[in-house]
């Protein structure tokens, strides 16, 4: 019986690990799918919130087109005369690199300023490099990777390049569009795109790439998981990707970067204000527009909005820096989903529901006080939403599956033991139904017999139908008086009742044999009230004799397959029935034996009655008659 316990405690562990295997499945398959990747975004900015603002980057300066400039220089488009201009200005002070984010894509109003701007990009292309970037154009179209590495197809896009003077003198064909992510923040960014079999880089790797005088095409290589900058060189640098992407890492201080006017660079150059235009030297300036007509505000993970030249140069900084958001690889990813795996069902399976709830709510914020942690500290992304969801469906796998299994086990243990537990121990079994031995053992259990004195002369005078009514109002009443005793109802033997103290609980084999022989003197109280009943009716009652023996026992489910009975069997049982047979000899009501009396003595008032030779023992048993009761708790 004990084994057969056995292997069914392992079937419903081998289900959850079954279903659980699959979770796993489904997950790690649904790891990309859109819907987890929201939810990816979701924690990834509310990670971004710990982020600790870092030192502005002296290395670049922004140049702004804002509404303020439009109010002094005019609305836009202006002249390109001022672009040249301007280019004219920086040229004076030696920048390392001058990158636009902006599109030169058609004729300007002016002819003459056209040429101007081509003029200027001609005259200082030695001096240093001026970038304007082109555009992948197109409605409807997809982005698709290529080979989980850091190069896109764009297709059917058209790739619209400056104008023909400027693209002549362009120091790096390079692409400015966004790629934000579904929920339309910019989060990561590609180093290249592929269009018909061109590959096309980053404004914002052209710039790191010129400022580092780094052939962009030919020292910078990108794998499936990484990119390395001058491979083998004293000078190499790499970072990790995600999928292709490098994740941006945005600081989050509010002065990023070094910002001016543009039409205080052109005041300044004219001296109508004073403005030490010397910083510029040996800097990356990018030339952008936050204006509000530009509409160009990016959504980004920290709280507030970015401007696009913002994000530009934070990515600049990241690849000058090889400083990005690391993500962890997918070997990494599938050992923790293992161990969180294997932790999940240790934690729930093999603990009480209330104890699995905190286990589950403790795993929870681990996970993402570690992710917090990780993201903070080292720039590392975990994304938790795969443990999240891992955690979640074994703890409600391990829920359903226990639930299904106590339920089955408790339909079982009401239908085996309804009928002879009361009501309080029942529901301490149902609650865990663990404290329940089925397997036989050997236990100090206390067991209780009482029978009817002359009961078959009784019904050889009464008719059937009245010894059937008074039997079964009897046993009613002593069953009650058992039950409220935590007595276990062994069986009906007739007008024998056999019953049972300490078991199946344990907890309950302090109090074992008190609770029997406080069980014996109940059931002659409430004797008393049925015989007055009973002769008030007219009928003839009858008395009881009640025999109580304390030993070791053997205890279990004993019968066959189709019939199984709770039972205790033994020496000491038997006893206990030749005990109760004795209080017709000695015409006692309750006759107990010794290690009964042992156990009772202080709370009971009992007279020494014979020491007997019973069948099945070779010493003779001292046995007593319990004559009053005098407290429980002493």
């Amino acid at each position: 019986m004990a084994q057969q316990r056995k292997n069914k405690n392992k079937k419903p562990l081998f289900i959850i690990g079954v279903l659980s295997l699959i979770l796993v499945l489904c997950l790690w398959l649904l790891r990309e799918h859109h819907v987890i990747e929201e939810i990816d975004g979701v924690f990834y900015n509310f990670y971004y919130s710990f982020v600790e603002e870092s030192d502005p980057d002296e290395r670049i300066v922004l140049i702004e087109i804002g509404d303020e400039d439009l109010e002094i220089l005019g609305e836009w488009s202006w002249p390109r005369d001022y672009h040249a201009a301007l280019i004219r200005v920086l040229g004076l002070y030696q920048p390392r690199v001058v990158a636009f984010d902006i599109l030169f894509l058609n004729p300007g109003l002016n002819p003459e300023g056209d040429r101007k701007l081509e003029e200027a990009a001609q005259n200082f292309q030695n001096q240093f490099p001026v970038i304007f970037p082109g555009y992948f154009d197109g409605e409807g179209s997809e982005i698709k990777r290529l080979d989980r590495a850091s190069v896109f197809r764009i297709s059917p896009f058209e790739y619209l390049s400056p104008i023909d003077p400027l693209e002549r003198f362009n120091s790096a064909k390079a692409f400015v569009n966004d790629f934000p992510d579904q929920d339309h923040i910019t989060r990561r960014y590609p180093l290249f795109v592929k269009h018909q079999n061109q590959l096309h880089p980053s404004l914002a790797l052209a710039i790191a790439c010129l400022y580092d005088s780094i052939d962009v095409r030919k020292d910078v290589k990108v794998y499936k998981d990484h990119v390395v900058f001058e491979e083998g060189s004293e000078r190499e640098k790499s970072f990790n990707l995600d999928q292709g992407d490098f994740l941006i890492r945005f600081n989050p201080a509010k002065n990023r970067f070094k910002r001016l006017h543009f039409s205080e660079i052109l005041a300044a150059y004219e001296g109508q204000i004073q403005l030490d235009l010397s910083e510029f030297k040996n800097k990356i300036v990018i030339i952008g527009g936050t204006a509000s007509g530009f509409n160009d505000d990016k959504q980004t993970p920290l709280k507030q909005s970015l401007f696009g030249m913002e994000v530009l140069a934070t990515m600049t900084a990241n690849i000058l820096d090889a400083d990005v958001i690391t993500p962890v690889g997918e070997i990494w990813i599938f050992l923790l989903i293992l161990a969180f795996l294997v932790l999940s069902i240790i934690a729930f399976y093999k603990t009480r529901p209330g104890v699995g709830v905190l286990a589950y709510m403790l795993m929870i914020l681990g996970a993402l006080t570690a992710g917090i942690f990780l993201f903070k500290n080292y720039s590392i992304w975990i994304s938790p939403v795969p443990y999240l969801l891992l955690v979640t469906g074994i703890f409600g796998i391990v829920l359903g599956v226990r639930y299904f299994y106590e339920e089955k086990e408790k339909k079982w243990i009401r239908h085996a033991f309804g009928h002879y537990l009361s009501r309080n121990v029942m529901e301490e079994i149902l609650e865990d139904p663990s404290k329940l031995c089925l397997g036989g053992e050997k236990r100090v259990v206390t067991v209780l017999f009482s029978d009817i004195r002359g009961f078959t002369s009784y019904c050889e005078i009464h008719p059937p139908e009245k010894v059937v009514k008074l039997l079964n109002e009897y046993m009613e009443c002593m069953t009650n008086i058992i039950f409220r005793n935590n007595g276990t109802l062994d069986k009906y033997v007739g007008d024998e009742i056999m019953a049972l103290f300490g078991v199946p609980l344990s907890r309950y084999d302090k109090d074992h044999a008190w609770g029997a022989v406080k069980t014996a003197w109940e059931m002659f109280e409430e004797l008393k009230i049925l015989q007055k009943k009973w002769e008030s009716q007219g009928e003839k009652p009858f008395g009881i004799g009640v025999g109580i023996n304390t030993g070791e026992m053997i205890v279990g489910n004993m019968g066959s397959s189709k019939v199984m009975n709770y039972t205790v069997i033994g020496d000491e049982v038997n006893l206990g029935a030749r005990v109760e047979a004795l209080t017709r000899t000695y015409d006692a009501n309750i006759i107990i034996t010794e290690s009964t009396y042992q156990m009772v003595r202080s709370r009971v008032r009992a007279l020494f009655l014979d020491d007997v030779k019973v069948k099945g023992k070779e010493k003779k048993v001292k046995i007593y008659s319990v004559v009053d009761l005098l407290s429980e708790n002493a």
